[in-house]
């Protein structure tokens, strides 16, 4: 067999090559974690009392606010200063989330910033594992979660793309097991990052998931009133009020460019004028949404290939998706790897998904050194998988090879709908 049928029929990707290497990468990964930390200036300060990157600003706001002060973290020349305390004058981290996601930071605001830090990427892989897990029926979603060179990209930030996938991962391993008002839940955690949400209702009410759309619904209006109970209505305010300066990062190129995953950054990074760039996003996702419908609106969809159309969907529609938010990739990587065990691979979809995770991981360094969007480039690889399904048959292609892991429950087989 020749490497272009190796390839084509992902013979490669077989149990005692995929986990060996996932191995070695999860220690690779511990020991550049390491490396960077005990490096002055990488990941932290000299002391080893506070991160340097991304995670500082969840840090710092959690900390404002379990000492009653929650407020701060949305006033810029305040939050500023807050930092100026570890990181020294210079640089800042913005938080522009809202209040929810400082709900859920607030156990780190007792912890020490590093501590915090590993608290933070170690309960969210955790957390993610287990939700892909669900996915796969094995143990292995939690090596699947660890493994990924996406993750390691997330923990280098210092950011939040695992608990987004964790979020995301186990509402949609609910809603394939009909266990849809648990699956609204976990979709209202979802809203402290809304520009990852904004396909889910539509896909919910194209699919008939009445039940998790208002569970979703009702949850997301509890989480906020909750917030609003524990960190004051002031928080909020504020957080309404920075809302033109947030607005203005991206405008006025206060975050690199390099930096987003979206069709408007990679536009402005080919030299596009800003109307050409945000003219072409809202093309992209118009379409994206009429395929998020269409795609969730056939019952004779497969579930993992409305999970996949729904999850790069999300990338591409919004403008704000950033490199660290390929995280979520991994949510219908677990479906396909279910898929799999039962029905085997559909010719190259193996290899797409390889060159998928290559690209995101990438993406960053290669965007900043030669202003190749491949961002969006990767999001529309992944989508070649089930549209290639959905357009030419479930069965075309279709190779028996070796699995790797198990598969999620056999009640998810008659979700098509």
């Amino acid at each position: 067999m020749s490497w272009i049928q190796h390839a084509r029929r992902g013979t490669w990707a077989t149990r005692d090559r995929v986990l060996p290497a996932a191995i070695m990468a999860l220690v690779t990964y511990c020991f550049l974690l390491v490396v960077l930390f005990l490096a002055p200036g990488k990941l932290s300060t000299p002391d080893l009392s506070a991160t340097t990157n991304d995670f500082l600003s969840f840090w710092v706001a959690a900390k404002s606010a379990v000492q009653g002060d929650p407020v701060t973290p949305y006033v810029i020349k305040d939050f500023a200063l807050l930092q100026q305390e570890s990181l020294g004058e210079g640089r800042f981290y913005s938080f522009f989330y809202p209040p929810v996601f400082l709900l859920y930071l607030l156990p780190l605001g007792v912890l020490s910033g590093v501590a915090a830090y590993f608290a933070f990427q170690i309960v969210t892989i955790i957390a993610t594992g287990a939700s892909l897990s669900a996915i796969l029926g094995s143990r292995y979603g939690f090596l699947l979660a660890a493994a990924l060179p996406l993750t390691m990209t997330n923990a280098v930030y210092g950011q939040n793309g695992m608990l987004s996938a964790a979020f995301l991962g186990a509402a949609l391993a609910a809603l394939a097991v009909r266990r849809e008002i648990l699956a609204g839940f976990f979709i209202a955690l979802l809203i402290y990052k809304p520009q990852l949400g904004t396909l889910i209702p539509f896909a919910l009410i194209a699919g008939g998931h009445w039940r998790t759309f208002a569970s979703a619904s009702v949850c997301g209006l509890l989480l906020i009133g909750l917030s609003v109970l524990v960190l004051g209505g002031d928080a909020w305010l504020a957080f309404w009020e920075q809302r033109e300066f947030a607005s203005s990062v991206v405008a006025e190129g206060l975050v690199d460019l390099h930096k987003f995953i979206s069709i408007s950054a990679g536009a402005g990074m080919l030299g596009a004028p800003s109307w050409l760039a945000y003219g072409l996003q809202a093309i992209v996702s118009l379409s994206v949404l009429a395929l998020v419908v269409g795609t969730w609106n056939r019952r004779s969809v497969d579930f993992a290939d409305k999970a996949a159309v729904l999850t790069a969907g999300s990338l591409l529609a919004t403008p704000f998706a950033l490199c660290y938010d390929f995280a979520i990739l991994c949510v219908p990587i677990a479906f396909f790897m279910a898929r799999r065990k039962r029905q085997g691979a559909a010719d190259w979809e193996d290899g797409l998904m390889f060159l998928t995770v290559l690209l995101a991981t990438i993406s960053r360094v290669v965007g900043e050194m030669s202003s190749i969007p491949l961002g969006p480039l990767a999001c529309l690889v992944f989508l070649a998988i089930p549209l290639r399904r959905i357009v030419l048959g479930s069965g075309v292609g279709k190779n028996q090879s070796p699995s790797i892991t198990g598969g999620i429950s056999s009640r998810s087989r008659s979700l098509n709908g």
